[in-house]
């Protein structure tokens, strides 16, 4: 990893990914819990799974609602790409913790949004992936088939160490 961008984040890859699992045209997808501040950065990355070019759009938004600004991406055919410093695509201002919803409006859009928030210290990332924002105002509960971790490693005596993390989110009230 480097200040430049983040290298050492994973995600799915877009063979895995059915079309019911991707962001298609009028849905709006949720990346949270983000913070870009001296002590973390977020980067906003975006993968298109067809064959068309699309235009996503982001909204940004500090943690109470108030909206920061909106910008826009445009992604050719199976492409991707990313924002290092996302929130600097509409602020300066420090971000302590806030969300940004995505969408297309694209015709027969298909893609993939995540988000990374990285220790500056560390360079360790996180990643975070989108959620459907209905199940935060009241939509259908989210489906509980188990995930299945594929692999986890542990270096303790790399210099300097490394180590896989999980990251496990409660989006509900409870």
């Amino acid at each position: 990893t480097t200040d430049d961008g983040t290298l050492g984040q994973s995600f799915v890859g877009m063979a895995g990914m059915t079309p019911a699992k991707l962001i298609g045209t009028g849905e709006v997808a949720r990346l949270g819990f983000l913070t870009q501040n001296d002590h973390f950065r977020t980067n906003a990355g975006f993968m298109n799974a067809g064959a068309n070019t699309i235009t996503v759009m982001a909204e940004f938004f500090s943690a109470d609602g108030t909206t920061l600004g909106t910008s826009s991406i445009d992604l050719a055919p199976y492409s991707n790409n990313q924002w290092n410093r996302a929130f600097r695509q509409v602020t300066n201002d420090d971000v302590d913790l806030g969300y940004i919803d995505v969408w297309s409006e694209t015709a027969g859009a298909m893609f993939l949004a995540y988000g990374s928030v990285i220790d500056n210290m560390s360079d360790d990332p996180t990643t975070i992936w989108p959620y459907d924002t209905m199940q935060m105002v009241g939509g259908e509960g989210f489906d509980c088939t188990p995930i299945w971790v594929a692999a986890a490693a542990s270096f303790p005596n790399n210099n300097p160490p490394w180590a896989s993390d999980l990251a496990l989110t409660n989006l509900g009230t409870d």
